[in-house]
């Protein structure tokens, strides 16, 4: 049984839950745009060269990836000054240098999957803001039509029935522990 496993990847999934899920309202280009710009922060954990110098690299990152944004992108995306910027950014990113940021966006389940000759059961839930249910149910069932795999409805991450659902707080708040 698996559940909520983020069968499509760490880097994919960082990506719903940085880009898809946190600029829900913001147009497609600047999902786009500021995806673009996470993928290559997301480098730090798989380059250990870039994680030697999280700053530099971020600084060079960001600066690189503005140039090419139209003002419109960058007034949607951008508050406050760059400098504020490349320090929360650099912040945000440094924990990617630890070795289980590295393995979390690396490692490739599907291998695993693909070698499995048990059933498998796949469960996530419908309301899950941190593995996208959809595309993980999905690739589950490329790597074997076989695989059992639902979607339980009205449920987050830890499959509980949630009120906000988008909240990682929220969690805590709840009294159901699993649905």
């Amino acid at each position: 049984v698996m559940l909520a496993g983020p069968v499509v990847g760490g880097k994919q999934t960082m990506y719903y839950q940085a880009v898809n899920k946190a600029l829900p309202n913001d147009t497609e280009h600047d999902r786009k745009a500021y995806g673009d710009f996470y993928n290559q922060m997301l480098n730090i954990a798989s380059d250990p060269e870039i994680a030697k110098d999280v700053k530099t690299y971020t600084k060079n990152t960001y600066f690189n990836w503005k140039k090419q944004q139209p003002d419109a992108t960058l007034k949607a995306l951008i508050h406050g000054s760059d400098s504020i910027v490349v320090e929360t950014m650099s912040s945000a990113f440094s924990d990617l240098k630890r070795p289980w940021w590295h393995f979390f966006l690396t490692y490739d389940l599907t291998k695993d999957l693909q070698n499995l000759k048990i059933p498998v059961f796949a469960l996530n839930g419908e309301k899950d803001e941190q593995v996208d249910p959809k595309a993980n149910l999905t690739a589950i069932k490329k790597i074997n039509p076989n695989f059992k795999t639902y979607e339980v409805p009205g449920v987050n991450h830890l499959f509980q029935h949630c009120k906000i659902c988008g909240s990682v707080q929220e969690y805590f708040a709840l009294e159901e522990t699993f649905d």
